[in-house]
């Protein structure tokens, strides 16, 4: 039979909001939920993803300055955590 299989991992609910040229990435790559659209083309997409499930957050990191989480706030903070790792490494490059 085929189906959704079980899933017990912790689910939760993101909110970003995106420019329109991510657009097909952000369907393509995130499965989500287009909430609101606005007249230039950006939106309002949300996703419910497995909380700490690697590939999701991978794919929200690397579209950049052009999507910007609203909520919640708890992945907010891992974003600027992670980020500030990376930008550790390099900073004092000689």
């Amino acid at each position: 039979m085929l189906g959704k299989r079980n899933e017990t991992r912790t689910m939760i609910t993101i909110k970003l909001m995106c420019y329109s040229s991510i657009r097909s990435r952000c369907l393509e790559y995130l499965n989500g939920t287009i909430m609101e659209e606005y007249s230039n083309g950006d939106f309002l997409y949300k996703i419910i993803v497995p909380e700490n499930e690697q590939f999701w957050f991978g794919t929200v990191i690397s579209f950049g300055d052009k999507v910007k989480i609203i909520e919640p706030p708890e992945i907010i903070k891992k974003v600027v955590a992670s980020c500030n790792q990376v930008i550790s490494l390099y900073e004092n490059l000689d």
